[in-house]
């Protein structure tokens, strides 16, 4: 039987003028390639993201929502973006994963529109839950799925956390998957239309941040450069002339 799709989806959180590459959505799209087909869908660059989510479900493809989400001005755009699909597809799991979901899993979980937290990286708690939610046995499978927090009975489990991983050891993005790159190229000192990229994972300074040093990553790797010489990068150096790392 043919898997279902897994839409991906950022929800808005900054005006167009200040919009970078949804970079959460490209590193969970890296770990599907190949595995399970998925759309992407920006709500920083898609005016009416709300419509095009639930006209993607229409279809009755889609197995899986996931949306990231960041504390502050994305979180009211998540809330409304999961309320309008469950209202109009209860039966599709909502995942939500990002820093939010990651300091708050109790409130987070707590919401009737979210089935499922991925906490802190996302790529192989994503791809585990999927695999759990194609067999017989879910309920054992998703026990068994680290970083995963998610209702049994209701009630919020969190499973155990799973170990950090250096970005230089997963995939490249498919950065060609965003289409046309100009909604992401800005000026800059550095050029006329400069992509912004982050490279590293975590944080280098040793500030009070509750999420840094409550999950003490450190910035690490390079991640999936938009400069180097890979494939996957050259919709980001065909369409741009510079890169902000």
């Amino acid at each position: 039987m043919r898997r279902k799709s897994v839409l991906l989806i950022n929800p808005r959180m900054c005006s167009p003028r200040a919009v970078r590459m949804p970079l959460s959505l490209l590193s969970l799209a890296a770990v599907l390639e190949g595995k399970y087909d998925y759309e992407l869908i920006d709500g920083n660059v898609d005016p009416i993201p709300i419509r095009t989510a639930l006209e993607t479900l229409s279809h009755g493809d889609v197995g899986l929502v996931g949306i990231s989400v960041m504390p502050g001005p994305q979180v009211a755009p998540a809330i409304e973006i999961s309320s309008a699909i469950r209202a109009a597809h209860p039966g599709v799991p909502i995942v939500w994963g990002g820093y939010f979901p990651t300091m708050y899993p109790d409130a987070a979980i707590n919401a009737p529109y979210v089935d499922y937290l991925a906490r802190g990286q996302g790529e192989e708690t994503l791809l585990e839950l999927l695999d759990a939610l194609n067999t017989s046995s879910q309920t054992t499978d998703v026990h068994s799925v680290h970083s995963l927090t998610w209702k049994d009975g209701g009630q919020p489990r969190h499973n155990p956390d799973r170990q950090f991983r250096s970005p230089d050891d997963l995939p490249q993005y498919p950065y060609e998957r965003l289409g046309k790159m100009d909604s992401y190229l800005r000026p800059s000192f550095m050029g006329t239309r400069t992509a912004v990229h982050q490279a590293a994972i975590g944080c280098r300074y040793h500030c009070k941040c509750r999420f840094h040093v409550q999950r003490h990553y450190e910035a690490s790797g390079t991640g999936a450069n938009p400069s180097g010489d890979d494939v996957s990068a050259r919709p980001v150096r065909r369409d741009g002339n510079a890169v902000l790392r």
